[in-house]
């Protein structure tokens, strides 16, 4: 084996093991802190009920929500390495068509998904923080309007963004097989090897189409959002920071 190879497989062994134990120890700990109340929890929940929820607990569930799609499609992402590694140190698919395109949707849609789910938080980290907008909550909990402004269309949108546009570049994932032939010149001799290879067979029109279209939706466009986000995040809190500043010298002048 190759040291390139081998340094490649050491890698996804890592990311792998790491990924897992993480995400997996996310979704367990929200499950349960959501499903799987304790005593005190209990205790709290009843406390809750007896007043109306307030706006910033019903953003932290949306918080919530978004880091439990975020780590299950990082989870379903991780379990395509497997199978990965195996085509990279094998050199052939072994695992036939259903398997290649089950892992040509689970790589390419959840890697999309992650994105886009990261720039929708740093979207509502902004207009929170920066804005002070508190989305359209009613002080007795989510009626109709806003159950479908905060949930349903974003779901809609997400699909519409990810699933849709990719969809042909899956569809076209099949295993093709491939002969390799080498020439010795030296001792004539011709040595060939049967390879099996995982590849979408999309047309090239609309090949391009989708990878242009993966690019910006996947890489240019979420750099720019986020970019943007955290920097106006980071100038906003750094104006109040220096406003309480402000705010603490002018008391202990009038005090002194």
């Amino acid at each position: 084996m190759h040291w390139s190879i081998a340094f490649v497989a050491l890698v996804y062994i890592i990311s792998f093991i790491i990924g897992v134990i993480g995400n997996s120890w996310v979704l367990a700990s929200l499950f349960r802190a959501r499903f799987v109340p304790t005593r005190r929890h209990v205790d709290n929940r009843r406390r809750q009920l007896l007043r109306n929820r307030s706006v910033v607990s019903r953003t932290n569930d949306r918080l919530q929500l978004y880091i439990i799609a975020l780590s299950a499609a990082d989870l379903l992402a991780l379990l395509t390495i497997p199978f990965s590694l195996a085509y990279l140190t094998m050199g052939s698919w072994i695992f036939g068509d259903i398997i290649c395109s089950l892992h040509s949707y689970f790589d390419s849609i959840c890697k999309m998904l992650s994105v886009v789910i990261l720039v929708l938080m740093s979207i509502e980290r902004y207009v929170i923080v920066c804005t002070q907008h508190q989305f359209i909550h009613q002080s007795n909990g989510i009626n109709r309007r806003n159950y479908l402004s905060t949930i349903l269309l974003p779901i809609i949108a997400v699909v519409l963004i990810v699933v849709v546009p990719v969809a042909p570049y899956v569809y076209h994932s099949t295993t093709m097989t491939i002969l390799l032939s080498t020439i010795d010149n030296e001792h004539n001799q011709t040595d060939s090897q049967v390879l099996v290879v995982c590849s979408s067979n999309i047309p090239e029109p609309l090949f391009a189409i989708t990878v242009n279209y993966m690019f910006v939706v996947g890489f240019a466009i979420p750099l720019v959002v986020m970019t943007i986000c955290y920097l106006k995040l980071f100038r906003h809190v750094k104006k109040i920071i220096r406003e309480r500043q402000q705010s603490q010298g002018r008391r202990l002048f009038f005090i002194n």
